[in-house]
Parts: C-alpha cells; structure tokens; sequence
C-alpha cells in the first residue's frame, strides 16, 4: 500500500455500479478512454465533503512518509510528465502542488495489498488517484506526527507544481492521471491489453 494514501471504503468488484472497487492494475485506461471528473466534480470530490484524515505517530511510518515526499526523482516512463519537469517519488505517487501553509500535496494511486497489481478504481476502467496533503508536524513537540488529509477540493491548491500542465482543474487533473496510471502501468510491469 502506498503510505501517502488513506484507504476508503471498497465494495467488491461483483457490485456493480458501486465504486471504488478493487481490479487488476492492468485494465486502467488513458484519460482520453475513460470518462473524467469535470471541473465541478474535482471541487467536490467527496460527495459528503467529509475531511478523511490519517494521524500517522508510529515513529517507522512517518520515516516512510517522509522518505516518500523528501527524495524527489524525474518520471521514468510518462514522457509528458518527465519533459514538463514533474517529479515522482518513485512510489506511485506525483508532487501536484502545496497549500498557502507550505505542506506538501501529493497524488497517489491507491494500491491495497494481494496478489498481483491490484488497485483501486473509482469509475469503469479509471484508476483512482487519490489528492492527499501531507501535514508535516514532526517539529513540534507536543503532536510530532504527520497527518494525511484527503483533498475533497482541487481549488485548495493554492500553488501547483509548475510542471502541472493545463488551465483548468479537469486538465490539470487529467496531466496526473495518465503520468500517475503510465508510470505506474511500466514499474509494474502491466503496459499491456488486458480485458475483464
């Protein structure tokens, strides 16, 4: 599992129509193939608006978070990404941004532990990215944790990446998604057709 996530609720994949399900990483499509959250739905990500947090205090797990948003490598396989100068940790997760605060925002595919490449998807055939910001209170001596928010509103990004391409939420959101589902498609090893 991806440390700069935080699960949500899963229902099987034999539901169909509820999402988020579990499916083989292999049959995530390009943006291009799938339909794409709009504009207004990337402000309301979470139809509740409910704020999904994670306080992260066990001292291996915030030197995992840390390890995962410090070292910041050049896209491997998504050559959009790599030549607009957006960064990765190598983990399947892309830095988009930070808040007016300086805490990093980061998205990341949702990956859960099993056999094979399994993932997250939130739509027919569209991997889910989940937008998490990295609250970083390890200085100070009365919390010294990390807390892991879950962004329910692109709008919040109060400066992004400037590799980030496009001028609306929904292109700036379609960027992440295929450099996120490419890189993570070619580390695992599934850039093939797979149907199911």
């Amino acid at each position: 599992m991806n440390c700069l996530t935080i699960i949500p609720r899963v229902f099987p994949t034999g539901r169909r129509g509820l999402f988020p399900v579990v499916r083989d990483l292999r049959a995530a499509k390009m943006s291009h193939e799938v339909i794409m959250p709009t504009t207004e739905q990337l402000r309301h990500i979470d139809d509740d608006d409910e704020t999904i947090e994670k306080d992260v205090i066990h001292p291996d797990e915030i030197r995992r978070i840390k390890n995962a948003t410090w070292r910041l490598y050049e896209f491997s396989w998504s050559q959009r990404a790599r030549l607009s100068g957006a960064r990765t940790n190598e983990r399947g997760s892309m830095l988009v941004g930070y808040t007016q605060f300086g805490s990093q925002i980061w998205a990341s595919v949702v990956t859960v532990y099993g056999p094979g490449n399994q993932v997250l998807f939130d739509a027919e055939d569209r991997l889910m990215i989940q937008i998490v910001i990295v609250d970083d209170q390890t200085d100070f001596p009365l919390l010294e944790c990390i807390i892991l928010y879950a962004l329910n509103n692109l709008d919040d990004i109060a400066y992004w990446h400037t590799s980030i391409q496009g001028s609306t939420l929904a292109e700036r959101y379609a960027f992440i998604y295929d450099a996120l589902v490419e890189e993570t498609k070619h580390a695992h090893g599934a850039w093939f057709n797979f149907t199911q």
